[in-house]
C-alpha cells in the first residue's frame, strides 16, 4: 500500500528534482548520440570501444520515455492542464510501446519494415541489417517496452496499476545489468550499448522517484534508518562494479589476463571494505552524538524541574 507524506515536504521536492535530472540526462545522452551519428563521430555513439554502437532508434525511444516522464513530473493538481499532461505522457509511452512491438515483429519475421532507415539513413545504411547494426537489440527493446508500460501507468492510481508499475521497473533493469556485468568482466554476451544501459537505469530511477508516494520509495522514506539501508545497498551493488572497473584498468595498463583476474577482486574487496569501515565509523559517531544529546536534554530537564532552595 502506498504511503503519503505532506505535499510541502522538502524531501519530496528534492526527489522530484532528482527524477527530472535523471530524465534530462537521458535527453543529453540522446543529443550526444544523435550528434555522433550526424557528424560521423563514432565515439559518441558507443562511448567505449568494446561497446556496440547505440542505434538512432534506441535513442529516440528512450528520449521519448524521458519526455513522457518529464511531462508527468511535479505535484498533481485537479486542474484540466494537469490531466492533459498526464494524457500526453501516457500517449507518448503507448506510442513507444507500439514502435517496440513493430521492431520485435521485424525480428520475429526476419523481414525489415523500413523503420531502420528513417533516422540518419545515410549513416545507418553503412551498418549491417538487424543487430548489431541498424535496429535496437532485443534486450534493449524488452527493457524499453517494460519501461514504457511503467511510464504509461505512472499517474494511474489503481491497485493493478501500482502492481504493474512495481513489477515492470525492476524487470526492465535485469537485462541491462546482465549486459553491463558481462561487458565489465570481458564476456561476449554484450549486445546492448553502454549509453543504452545507462539510459535505462536513469529512466527507471526517474520513474521511481517521480512517484515517491509509492513503494519502495515511500517505505524507505518512512524508515528512520533509511540512510543506513541506502549505504548497505550501495556497498553491495558497488562490489561487482569495482571488480569489473579494476579489471579494465589493469588491462588498459598492459597487465596479463591471468594477473588482472587475481588482482581485480582484491582491489574491489579492499575498496568496498574501506567504504564499509567509513560508513560504520560515521554511524557510530552519529549514534554517540545522539546519545550525548539525549543525556544532555535529560539533565537539563532534571535541572529545570528541580526546585531551588535558598
Amino acid at each position: 500500500m502506498d504511503r503519503t507524506r505532506p505535499a510541502g515536504d522538502p524531501g519530496l521536492t528534492v526527489l522530484t528534482w532528482w527524477a527530472r535530472a535523471a530524465a534530462v540526462s537521458v535527453l543529453v545522452i540522446a543529443g550526444l548520440n544523435w550528434a555522433g551519428w550526424a557528424a560521423g563521430i563514432d565515439l559518441l555513439t558507443r562511448v567505449f570501444p568494446f561497446s556496440p554502437q547505440m542505434p538512432p532508434w534506441t535513442v529516440a525511444l528512450q528520449a521519448a520515455l524521458a519526455a513522457a516522464i518529464l511531462v508527468q513530473s511535479g505535484k498533481p493538481s485537479p486542474t484540466r492542464g494537469w490531466t492533459t499532461r498526464v494524457w500526453i505522457g501516457c500517449g507518448i509511452a503507448v506510442a513507444v510501446g507500439v514502435l517496440v512491438v513493430v521492431f520485435l515483429a521485424e525480428y520475429a519475421t526476419n523481414r525489415p519494415f523500413g523503420l531502420d532507415e528513417v533516422l540518419f539513413s545515410e549513416a545507418v545504411r553503412t551498418l549491417p541489417e538487424g543487430w548489431p547494426g541498424r535496429r535496437p537489440s532485443p534486450t534493449a527493446l524488452l527493457s524499453i517496452l517494460l519501461l514504457g508500460i511503467a511510464v504509461a501507468v505512472l499517474r494511474l492510481d489503481r491497485r493493478w496499476a501500482r502492481v504493474v508499475w512495481f513489477v515492470c521497473l525492476p524487470a526492465a533493469l535485469v537485462g541491462p545489468m546482465i549486459e553491463l556485468m558481462a561487458g565489465l568482466f570481458g564476456f561476449s554476451l554484450v549486445d546492448q550499448s553502454f549509453p543504452s544501459i545507462v539510459s535505462v537505469v536513469l529512466l527507471a530511477a526517474a520513474a521511481l522517484l517521480t512517484r515517491p508516494d509509492r513503494n519502495p520509495v515511500a517505505w524507505l522514506l518512512a524508515r528512520p534508518d533509511r540512510m543506513t539501508l541506502i549505504e548497505i545497498v550501495a556497498i553491495l551493488a558497488g562490489l561487482p562494479i569495482l571488480f569489473g572497473l579494476s579489471r579494465m584498468v589493469f588491462l588498459a595498463v598492459g597487465m596479463s589476463p591471468g594477473t588482472e583476474r587475481v588482482l581485480s577482486p582484491v582491489v574491489g574487496v579492499v575498496l568496498v571494505g574501506a567504504a564499509a569501515f567509513y560508513f560504520f565509523q560515521r554511524q557510530q559517531r552519529l549514534l554517540r552524538e545522539r546519545e550525548q544529546r539525549a543525556e544532555a536534554e535529560k539533565r537539563y530537564g532534571i535541572l529545570a524541574t528541580t526546585p531551588w532552595t535558598s
